[in-house]
């Protein structure tokens, strides 16, 4: 038997009307349609979704987005996991069903599972919504992504994972793409203009700057928090990339606070 945990509330011209996690056992859920918007997260199973006028296999991290009148159901012999939105009111430009695959750093589920419990909490908050919100926002922006843009998006995931990692090893991270490295690297560069390497030191040199800017931090303590093994080599690479040394961006950024006040 579908075992099925929810609730729902209605709110002014937006609503959230249920948020649930559902397990379902091998069987058919015919297609069907409703008059509000619904958000569909595979999160386990197996099987094939069925849309308006084809079927896709069921694979769990895909997230689907179906606009009001969009008949839907699934078809599955072992059972899949999902968790579900039901709503009406949020602002989508789309009237076509959107679907996207939920990237390295899982920001479908983690919003899904926040907005699971948040909406048991405070079911009326403006915090729901704000977290609705972000979900559609991620749809909108993954749903035109091509499968060479999610292996860009799985590199950059990894990237900042490892931006404090000093044995980090892009080569073989790269490697992990199902494809040569010689290709990840130039269609990385591609997509974005910098290789992979460059843009990890981006991040790293960023995020730098916004610990050199706490006087407490030892110029040793800062390079090893942002995946340098010694202060000459972060200092290096520093200096590369803003033209001056840390020490010497650390006095202007007291300067400036100095100034501020």
């Amino acid at each position: 038997m579908e075992k099925i945990s929810g609730i729902g509330y209605t709110d002014g011209m937006q609503r959230i009307i249920t948020v649930n996690r559902t397990h379902s056992p091998g069987r058919e859920n015919p297609r069907h349609a409703h008059d509000m918007w619904e958000i569909v997260l595979y999160t386990g199973g197996s099987g094939s979704v069925m849309l308006p006028n084809r079927e896709q296999p069921l694979i769990p991290g895909d997230i689907y987005c179906f606009p009001p009148g969009n008949a839907h159901g699934e078809r599955s012999e072992k059972g899949y996991d999902s968790m579900w939105i039901m709503f009406d009111g949020f602002a989508i430009a789309s009237q076509t069903v959107l679907t996207a695959h939920d990237p390295v750093h899982a920001p479908f589920r983690i919003l899904c599972d926040l907005l699971y419990h948040e909406f048991r909490l405070h079911a009326e908050s403006d915090a729901c919504k704000n977290i609705l919100s972000l979900i559609i926002g991620y749809i909108t922006r993954f749903s035109s992504h091509t499968e060479d843009d999610a292996r860009v998006e799985a590199v950059k995931s990894t990237l900042i994972a490892n931006i404090g990692n000093p044995d980090f090893r892009l080569r073989k991270a790269l490697a992990s793409f199902g494809c040569s490295t010689s290709f990840m690297h130039a269609h990385f560069k591609k997509v974005t203009g910098v290789s992979p390497l460059q843009y990890l030191i981006d991040l790293r040199i960023r995020d730098s700057k916004a610990m050199l800017s706490i006087p407490k931090l030892t110029l040793r303590t800062v390079a090893r928090q942002v995946g340098f093994r010694d202060p000459y080599h972060f200092s290096r690479a520093f200096k590369q990339k803003t033209g001056m040394s840390p020490a010497d961006f650390r006095s202007g950024a007291s300067s400036q606070r100095r100034k501020a006040t």
